[in-house]
């Protein structure tokens, strides 16, 4: 099993902002569901034993995305097996394919959180924990299955969440934004 730190002074790489406690939650999240593969346990338990491990507190966003995650791991695959060109979710590495089900459960179920926030933290895990090659082929996948959810009308965002960064910058800075 593999452990991971998150430092609360951390910077994020694009705007200098400190790192949001959602980003150590999702780091989180991806350690319990990847553990759960192998240990089938009920994911609460899991996630209480590791965090105790970790000395770390139990949020509502890990333990959200946790359980929901685990819950609809079926659903989940069913959708990733659309996604995939060989439609074989058994050549899929296992920590991969958990980040994959863990980012279409934000995508289907967090109606605040921007795609585009989700599809970029889910590659930025992926190559933080697995490889630059797999961050490629992450962000391609749930680019095509965020696609086909969206013209399926499967992806229930808030007008907030739907617009690009760029906007809600000029929205927090106070600018009149045009639609």
């Amino acid at each position: 099993m593999f452990i991971f730190y998150a430092e609360v002074d951390d910077v994020d790489h694009k705007d200098g902002d400190q790192i949001l406690s959602r980003r150590q939650s999702r780091r989180f999240a991806l350690q319990v569901l990847y553990a759960n593969e192998f240990l089938k346990e009920d994911i609460g338990e899991v996630a209480g034993r590791i965090a105790a491990t970790l000395h770390n507190e139990l949020d509502e966003f890990s333990r959200e995305i946790m359980t929901k995650t685990s819950r609809q791991a079926e659903e989940l695959d069913q959708l990733i097996l659309e996604g995939l060109a060989d439609r074989n979710l058994n050549r899929l590495p296992i920590l991969e394919k958990v980040l994959i089900r863990m980012a279409l459960c934000e995508l289907l179920h967090f109606p605040d959180i921007p795609i585009e926030v989700t599809l970029n933290e889910a590659v930025d895990l992926s190559k933080e924990f697995i490889s630059l090659k797999s961050s490629r082929f992450v962000n391609g996948l749930l680019d095509t299955l965020v696609k086909k959810l969206d013209k399926e009308q499967k992806v229930k965002k808030s007008l907030l969440a739907r617009l690009p960064s760029s906007l809600k910058k000029d929205e927090r800075q106070g600018k009149e934004i045009k639609l």
